[in-house]
């Protein structure tokens, strides 16, 4: 799983020096969501969630912190339950064929 958690951010990593001409060239099959979207939606949620934070607490660096652990935990968990749901995709695609 790490390999292909590398391989990911890589992409993504360079998906955000591809310019326009370079993203028109694949086939629409092999596009993707633009990496500068995902990062600023990324971005956007980790100001809402320390705004959140700080509202309920009152306190800003462990606001920052909460938000920073819940951005890392929902990053692993979204990539180990991405990798769940392809297994078992595949483990039911092979027991029907």
């Amino acid at each position: 799983m790490g390999k292909s958690l590398t391989a990911g951010l890589g992409k993504a990593l360079s998906d955000l020096r591809q310019t326009a001409d370079q993203r028109a060239q694949l086939s629409r099959t092999d596009q993707y969501m633009s990496s500068k979207v995902v990062f600023g939606l990324i971005a956007l949620m980790f100001v809402l969630m320390c705004v959140l934070y700080v509202h309920l607490t009152s306190l800003l660096w462990p606001a920052i912190l909460a938000a920073v652990v819940m951005l890392l935990v929902g990053f692993f968990f979204a990539t180990v339950s991405g990798n769940l749901v392809g297994f078992i995709g595949l483990r039911i695609t092979r027991f029907r064929g």
